[in-house]
């Protein structure tokens, strides 16, 4: 049987070819998880699956994804000094931003993983993405790049300052209340430090 905690190695070793468990391959439950793990990603999505129910037959409401999206994303990349992502992540985590690479150096999870390892030992605790569409969608050519989120509107700002310094200037050239709100906070963090 297939318990919930095998399924990320299942995913990982299906990523990595090299399998973590050894189990009855005959196993219909074994079997089922390793199939669900190498078709990720494979599998187009059916009306059915993207019209949830919410009781008694009706319909929820579409969740939009700017309700998801974090307020304020870092493009990053790994040549970035470690005290420039340190000072980022901890005005991102204030934000309830994330930081957004491209993909995974030198195209390794291991390397992933321990890179993601050495930045949480030095103090880097917001949370870091893999979004190559990203840095396409927004046309991101320079790191670090500020990226604010105004509903449908997106403002960006290149250059290694504080998140602090570039909503301010952003708000000199394109004042929203998103990025006030986002100044405030950032005030509010150095007026009472946690």
């Amino acid at each position: 049987m297939l318990l919930k905690f095998q399924m990320p190695l299942i995913i990982l070793s299906t990523l990595w070819g090299q399998p973590f468990l050894t189990a009855d391959s005959t196993d219909p439950e074994f079997q089922k998880g390793i199939d669900w793990a190498r078709n990720l990603g494979t599998q187009s999505s059916s009306k059915e699956t993207k019209e949830k129910k919410c009781g008694r037959g009706t319909e929820c409401a579409p969740i939009h994804n700017s309700q998801l999206e974090p307020p304020i994303r870092v493009f990053v990349s790994l040549s970035l000094p470690i005290e420039s992502w340190c000072a980022l992540s901890k005005e991102l985590s204030t934000l309830n931003g994330i930081f957004v690479m491209r993909g995974f150096p030198n195209n390794s999870i291991k390397d992933f993983y321990r890179t993601i390892m050495t930045l949480r030992k030095r103090g880097v605790m917001a949370p870091i993405t893999i979004d190559p569409e990203a840095f396409d969608a927004h046309q991101i050519t320079a790191i670090p790049t500020i990226l604010v989120s105004d509903g449908h509107q997106y403002i960006k700002l290149s250059g290694n300052i504080p998140i602090l310094s570039a909503l301010e200037r952003i708000d000199t050239s394109q004042s929203t209340s998103n990025v006030k709100e986002l100044i405030s906070k950032l005030k509010k963090r150095e007026r009472f430090p946690q």
